[in-house]
């Protein structure tokens, strides 16, 4: 609620999150949910749940969200997230759908594979170079590691391509070379 209230009072996300020692992302996230929250609760005249996500609707509603905020409870925590493992079959639906619907369906069901396979996030795998997935003769290498400047943490960790559907995935297709005639 102080991040907030801060943001509304005309702080940026930068301020606030050196303020409370968490990250930009963290204070925008976390205002905006709670923005959410009090316009679901309709208690703020004049902003939906789209308007919430805007800080220049936020400050100007700024008076009616300090007058929600000081009879507003927040609802209590669910708890712990279930850690949901998906299914080979859910992975499986997943990949006919990107082929039926995609432009480019091999490259985009490879993008599918990668991030199923490495738990590596999407500017990861498109900081990810040839060597990351080759080695010098050409095979695929099982152990690889994603090498610190690709990594968001800017440290190197393991990086593995054990899934045979990557392989396939990422196996070029043959194709015929046309001569051209002089």
């Amino acid at each position: 609620m102080e991040m907030l209230k801060a943001v509304i009072d005309g702080a940026t996300y930068e301020t606030v999150a050196a303020q409370f020692g968490v990250t930009r992302t963290a204070v925008e996230r976390r205002i905006k949910t709670l923005a959410i929250h009090l316009s679901k609760a309709g208690s703020i005249k004049g902003l939906n749940e789209g308007g919430a996500a805007f800080v220049r609707r936020l400050r100007q509603h700024r008076d009616a969200i300090l007058t929600a905020l000081a009879g507003f409870e927040p609802p209590a925590p669910f708890g712990p997230r279930e850690t949901r493992v998906v299914s080979g079959e859910e992975i499986a639906q997943a990949a006919l759908r990107i082929k039926g619907r995609s432009q480019r369906p091999w490259h985009d069901l490879s993008l599918f594979y990668v991030l199923f396979s490495t738990g590596a996030r999407p500017l990861e795998i498109a900081r990810l170079e040839v060597r990351d997935y080759l080695d010098t003769s050409g095979d695929v290498r099982r152990e690889s590691a994603l090498r610190a400047e690709a990594a968001i943490t800017g440290k190197a960790r393991p990086l593995y391509f054990q899934c045979t559907r990557l392989d396939q995935a990422l196996t070029p297709i043959p194709f015929k070379v046309i001569a051209r005639k002089p």
